[in-house]
């Protein structure tokens, strides 16, 4: 029988070329199945792959068939996740569908969106799912949780940040209230967003005045 030595290093082993073949198959059947199964997701752990085909039994032929894979590019790996190459996560149809009417209303909102709660009452969703939804959907870039009890869009940090540059350019750094008083999002929410901006390196706060990150590194 024609033999095959499968793996690296770590995980070699010798087995039948047709049962190499058929632990490729299997293992490349099971990572369609997840991505079909979970289109939103970037692709299962090892551990996850191997228990979906129930490799404990040979679970040394498994991880050298995996280990052949990566090493041949049929499969990829980013961070953890496992993924055909061709593999790119998506919404899955519901969570688009969702999208549009978040979408709609945080559109509405402009400058100032709804709190979660808000949100929930909004879509009729319970707490929960609506979290969930909110989470799934920041992964995607669609939505930024700047507090813990709200999101925005991308375009409306961006339409705040364009006041906070505004602000500063105008003297030497701005305080929360000088922002709060062009913004008109209200004192909360100022604080909230200004402390997000800091964090995500937008802005930097000296004392009780900020100034804009990028302009302040030059001065």
């Amino acid at each position: 029988l024609a033999a095959r030595v499968l793996g690296d290093g770590g995980h070699r082993v010798i087995v039948g070329a047709a049962a190499a073949e058929a632990w490729r198959a299997r293992l490349l059947g099971a990572l369609a199945e997840l991505h079909a199964a979970q289109p939103d997701s970037a692709g299962p752990g090892q551990a996850v792959l191997l228990r979906a085909l129930d490799a404990r039994a040979e679970a040394q032929i498994a991880e050298a068939a995996l280990a052949d894979l990566l090493a041949a590019g049929a499969i990829a790996r980013t961070g953890i996740a496992l993924h055909l190459p061709a593999h790119q996560p998506r919404l899955a149809d519901a969570d688009e569908m969702l999208w549009a009417r978040i979408h709609t209303i945080l559109h509405a909102a402009a400058l100032r969106p709804p709190r979660v709660r808000e949100l929930m009452a909004e879509l009729g969703l319970s707490l929960a799912n609506t979290e969930a939804a909110l989470a799934r959907l920041a992964r995607f870039g669609r939505l930024l949780r700047v507090a813990p009890n709200r999101y925005f869009l991308p375009a409306t940090v961006a339409a705040l940040t364009t006041i906070a540059a505004g602000l500063a350019a105008e003297k030497d750094g701005f305080t929360a209230a000088e922002f709060n008083q062009r913004s008109a999002i209200g004192r909360n929410l100022t604080i909230e967003l200004l402390e997000y901006l800091d964090a995500t390196g937008a802005t930097q706060r000296i004392g009780v005045v900020r100034h804009m990150a990028s302009a302040h590194a030059h001065s």
